[in-house]
């Protein structure tokens, strides 16, 4: 419910957007062009049409980026019902992906998409009377794909990043141990998934974080938190009448470098206010030149 309520509010303000960003262009055939004195289709104010300079300009800010990233963080797990837990360290994660810049709408310019693969541990701590077929702590290898909607906001030579979306992905390989008792636990489970443990992974994503821009190279410092929607195990994997769930969530903190693989052009706000101007101007000649019958 919550997940449709925020889609539809989203759409409502992109829509707002674009509705008054388009009512400030003069609709062609309208009376606003019409009524114009004729001498003045062949004009932009105060220039005539032999002093402009037809040239193509490339998108400000439509570009698209390959990159490579790694990292380390910590895992904890949600448990219904609870259990008393600590934080897991996860050594690794690495991945690769590609960034695609462009404006929204063909105007706003803050916005892309990313997609990739990464290759990560996830897993949890338990405390002492806690355990999960006789081990306290796990750390899992998986393996997850992701798409996720990319939000930047460019300023000197650095960005701030905003990132959302979803991933799928196989739990790869598990270890299990006793902290508290190394010789306690089912020891056909030690480093094998149990038949009650799900391998198929999915959830959402989410990260904040910021860059510097050397173009052609990009350095991006990313906080990324992931939150699976998967159990690890069959809730009624103890009990047909009980259910357990534990869905795993991590924290990364990764770096990454990425390669500007077309042209970056713009930076400031002033040259995408530029470019906007350009843009209403074109459309201002070009509806007066059309309602001349030309």
């Amino acid at each position: 419910m919550m997940k449709k309520l925020f889609l539809s509010v989203l759409i409502c303000c992109l829509g707002g957007c674009f509705s008054a960003y388009s009512q400030n262009f003069p609709a062609e055939g309208s009376s606003e062009v019409v009524q114009r004195d004729p001498k003045d289709a062949y004009k932009i104010p105060n220039v005539e049409l032999d002093t402009i300079k037809v040239s193509s300009k490339p998108a400000i800010n439509n570009y698209m980026l390959l990159g490579v990233y790694g990292g380390v963080g910590g895992g904890l797990t949600f448990w219904n019902p609870s259990m008393k837990q600590d934080l897991q360290f996860l050594p690794i994660c690495v991945g690769f992906t590609f960034t695609h810049y462009e404006k929204m709408f063909g105007f706003l310019p803050y916005f892309g998409f990313q997609a990739g693969a990464e290759f990560c541990t996830d897993g949890y701590r338990l405390r002492k009377g806690y355990e999960v077929y006789g081990f306290t702590a796990v750390r899992q290898q998986v393996i997850h794909a992701y798409y996720q909607g990319h939000m930047h906001f460019d300023f000197w030579k650095m960005k701030a990043i905003v990132n959302i979306g979803l991933y799928a992905g196989y739990r790869l390989a598990i270890n299990r141990w006793n902290e508290y008792d190394p010789e306690q636990g089912m020891e056909q489970y030690r480093r094998a998934f149990a038949p009650s443990d799900y391998r198929f992974d999915y959830g959402i994503r989410a990260g904040v974080g910021f860059g510097f821009v050397f173009d052609p190279i990009e350095l991006h410092i990313t906080a990324t938190y992931k939150h699976s929607l998967q159990s690890i195990y069959h809730p009624d994997y103890l009990s047909k009448d009980y259910y357990r769930f534990a869905n795993p969530m991590a924290f990364y903190l990764s770096v990454g470098i990425h390669y500007q693989i077309s042209n970056r052009i713009g930076k400031t706000r002033q040259q995408l206010k530029s470019e906007a101007r350009d843009i209403y101007d074109k459309s201002y000649f070009d509806g007066a030149y059309k309602s001349q019958g030309r």
